[in-house]
């Protein structure tokens, strides 16, 4: 199995989102260790992190059409700025994770048990329009300034 995160490392993010477009349909299946690192201006669509550490981790301007993120611990990561149209986000765990002026139309985060999370930003750029957040617990966090237009939250759960 290739080691995708190595080869970003390598390439760089100019070199890897060219990678990207000119291999649109090859399975990228990250198993890596994200923990505490920074990405900015990164394609990650349709791309797979389950089996990923991705605490701590900061993703800036990021595309993330379509990934796959669910099953992950995500405490103290950082998305701002991110394209995450329909990406799975299912049974995400963690603690202070912050989704800043992201697109999450269409995401999925059924069943995810989450904590402090915060999601805010302009109102044009924080859409969650579709989302499905069916099963899911948000404990003591924050939706500040997020379109729900036609979200799913059937049987979720929004704690203080």
């Amino acid at each position: 199995m290739q080691d995708y995160l190595k080869k970003l490392d390598e390439r760089g993010v100019s070199d890897w989102n060219t990678f990207r477009a000119d291999h649109p349909k090859e399975p990228i299946r990250f198993r890596s260790d994200f923990r505490g690192r920074e990405f900015e201006n990164c394609n990650f669509s349709d791309c797979s992190f389950v089996d990923s550490s991705m605490e701590k981790v900061k993703f800036v301007n990021c595309n993330f059409i379509r990934a796959d993120l669910s099953r992950i611990d995500l405490s103290g990561a950082c998305f701002s700025l991110c394209m995450m149209q329909e990406v799975n986000l299912s049974e995400i765990r963690g603690a202070g994770i912050q989704f800043l002026d992201c697109n999450l139309s269409k995401a999925v985060l059924a069943r995810a048990l989450v904590s402090g999370v915060l999601v805010s930003g302009a109102p044009e750029n924080c859409v969650a329009t579709g989302a499905d957040f069916d099963g899911a617990t948000f404990r003591c966090s924050e939706f500040v300034s997020v379109t729900f237009t036609v979200a799913t939250l059937r049987g979720a759960t929004l704690e203080q």
